[in-house]
């Protein structure tokens, strides 16, 4: 005998169909938290993987300060200059009698000659102090220069020096002149001369003595 194919019923289907889309749309309701947990998971570790990992910058050194710059060289001020200009004697007379164109022998102050003077740190007297002055013993006359004894020129020049204990005369110096010609002239004169020294107390002592050489056309 033959069967005849019966189809399901109707309403079995839509009962079917029905319960598969309430599956689906439970699995799409259950998935789709799942699908941000694990985006919102790799999200969180992108970020951590892009912290910036570098280390601290190191603390502000304290600024250096520069020493101060060193002190200048501070000059040493110049040592003061010493005349050599001699300074004015008070002065009197010795009456000697010196015929080779000199104006005779003349005591001054001790004041009168400057410390370069001094060869020694001795005392040096003036003429007043003295028991005894000074007496010449020995005396060239000076040379008259040739142009101012041919021009017939007369002048003179006062010289200041030391006598020392020996009548010898030290650190002749001018201390005046009628011309600059004389003074050479006048200076190596006296410089051969010699002297019986003055005394003190018996004593033959160092004096400051000013002489007057004369330049004349008689001589």
């Amino acid at each position: 005998m033959r069967h005849v194919y019966e189809p399901p019923s109707t309403k079995s289907s839509v009962t079917l169909m029905m319960l598969g889309a309430s599956v689906i749309t439970l699995c799409v309701f259950l998935v789709l938290p799942l699908t941000q947990m694990i985006s919102s998971g790799v999200r969180k570790q992108y970020d951590l993987s892009n912290i910036d990992t570098a280390a601290p910058p190191p603390p502000p050194q304290a600024a250096e300060l520069e020493p101060p710059p060193p002190p200048e060289n501070q000059e040493e001020p110049p040592p003061p200059e010493m005349s050599d200009t001699p300074r004015q004697l008070s002065l009197g007379d010795l009456d000697l009698d010196l015929s080779v164109g000199t104006g005779g022998v003349l005591g001054g102050s001790g004041m009168g000659m400057g410390d370069e003077g001094m060869l020694e740190d001795v005392a040096i007297f003036d003429i007043a102090d003295l028991d005894q002055r000074p007496q010449p013993i020995a005396r060239v006359a000076p040379r008259h220069p040739p142009e101012l004894l041919k021009a017939r020129v007369e002048g003179n020049v006062v010289l200041l020096f030391i006598l020392d204990e020996n009548g010898r005369i030290q650190d002749p110096r001018v201390e005046s002149s009628s011309r600059p010609e004389f003074e050479q002239p006048a200076l190596k004169a006296v410089a051969r001369w010699r002297f019986r020294p003055g005394t003190r107390e018996g004593q033959p002592v160092r004096t400051y003595v000013r002489q007057q050489i004369q330049f004349k056309l008689n001589q």
